[in-house]
């Protein structure tokens, strides 16, 4: 992608990749196509904020946080530009409801390390450590226990399971970035 000088634009392409995703139909870009990813997201993130408050923390708290992030200044601003910053959130978040949930069951990390492959592609890897924040808070929280009767089998073997989960996403994560970075490189030279 470039911006507007024709100069190889500065960020990654997740967000004018979902534009271009929605202006094929139309056959041209317009503020509207080009905006749609960007109000998608936000309305994606409010969802998932309700979503997850409301199971931890009821249906008040669920309805509270999805009209917060709707209500959000920034998330407003950030539709109404055009900016990835929507679509970076929304990784960063999915990403973070991802980290909690593979740490809790104890499998599950390739899809964390694809949520990182996300959030790099929707604007940079310094989000991926604010994705993996959450899990600063896992030793004040135990681990659920396996019901009665039955052998979790995440605590039985979370060693080569985990290990194999992060091999894999790794992987993923290296095709992904790398690939694309590999990719525009070929393709602007130098300019990159």
């Amino acid at each position: 992608q470039r911006d507007p000088l024709g100069r190889p634009a500065t960020k990654p392409p997740l967000q004018p990749w979902l534009a271009a995703a929605m202006s094929a139909p139309g056959g041209r870009v317009t503020w509207f196509t080009e905006g749609l990813p960007a109000a998608l997201a936000v309305l994606a993130t409010a969802l998932l904020a309700a979503g997850a408050a409301g199971r931890w923390f009821g249906a008040a708290a669920g309805l509270l946080s999805g009209a917060a992030t709707l209500a959000s200044p920034m998330a407003v601003k950030h539709v109404w530009l055009v900016r990835p910053d929507s679509v970076f959130l929304l990784a960063v978040f999915a990403g973070a409801l991802l980290t909690w949930r593979a740490w809790d069951r104890g499998k599950g990390w390739t899809w964390v390390w694809i949520a990182a492959a996300v959030v790099t592609l929707a604007k940079t890897p310094f989000g991926i450590p604010l994705m993996l924040g959450g899990l600063l808070a896992a030793p004040t929280v135990r681990r659920p226990k396996a019901p009665e009767g039955e052998i979790d089998a995440a605590a039985a073997a979370p060693g080569k399971r985990n290990f194999m989960e992060h091999l894999i996403g790794l992987s993923l994560f290296t095709l992904i970035v790398v690939g694309w970075f590999a990719a525009a490189r070929w393709q602007l030279g130098s300019a990159f």
